[in-house]
């Protein structure tokens, strides 16, 4: 025989009933998604950064160096900072008094942005004088130097490009303005700071395709790019031994 609720009882029935499907379904929590940094929207993309000095293959090195595929950029400078290659052109062409090396301007201090990798670089570009004499022709255990040419051209000539783990240096003929005078190129040099786990055996060569990247553009804006002989690509780096 079924006796029916009271229904002052009801309420408290339903909300009973209410409380044990509610817990039963909250039992089984949604894990927390892990943030992934490369969709941070914090920084630039490598392709971008610096007013888009690296695309390409230089951007894709700057992404594989520091392991990041976000990049902010950092004031702290110590050399003088130039806010685009315009603006490196008019500073290169007015520095005219220097015996060895001209002043050195930064044309990218790209920080990697992403929270789990690091690694910031400098990216400068200064005249420099230079000897066939001075230069090394020959990859060691600490310095690789490559033929950017193909040819094996080894005088002042052809540009000149040499990386350790942590550093490298582009060299290349730019005759305008102080560029004329005799065995004076411009060089662009690349400095690092805080590389990670990512920072391996394939440094140099990742740190000659950025410094190719920003050559070029610097070349194009000089109005020099042909007789800078830089190829019109990488290709695979063939180093000199």
């Amino acid at each position: 025989m079924t006796f029916p609720l009271p229904k002052s009882a009801l309420p408290t029935a339903v909300v009973a009933v209410l409380a044990v499907a509610l817990c039963g379904c909250s039992s089984k929590s949604t894990p927390t998604p892990t943030p992934d940094p490369s969709s941070s929207g914090e920084g630039q993309a490598a392709s971008q950064v610096c007013g888009a000095l690296l695309n390409g293959e230089p951007a894709t090195a700057l992404e594989r160096l520091t392991g990041s595929q976000r990049f902010t950029e950092s004031s702290l400078t110590l050399g003088e900072k130039v806010s685009n290659l315009s603006e490196a052109k008019q500073h290169l062409l007015g520095d005219t008094s220097f015996e060895r090396r001209g002043k050195e301007f930064d044309l990218c201090l790209p920080v990697a942005a992403d929270k789990l990798t690091g690694g910031q670089l400098t990216i400068s570009t200064q005249w420099i004088k230079v000897d066939t004499k001075d230069r090394t022709w020959k990859s060691t255990d600490d310095w690789t130097v490559y033929d950017l040419t193909g040819d094996g051209t080894k005088d002042t000539s052809a540009p000149y490009a040499s990386a350790a783990s942590d550093t490298s240096h582009l060299d290349f003929r730019c005759p305008v303005g102080p560029g004329r005078a005799k065995n004076t190129a411009i060089s662009v040099a690349i400095a690092t700071r805080k590389l990670d786990a990512h920072h391996d055996t394939q440094a140099p060569e990742d740190l000659t395709r950025i410094g190719y990247g920003a050559a070029v553009k610097l070349a194009q804006q000089m109005n020099c790019l042909q007789e800078s002989k830089l190829p019109a690509s990488l290709g695979d780096l063939k180093k000199l031994t």
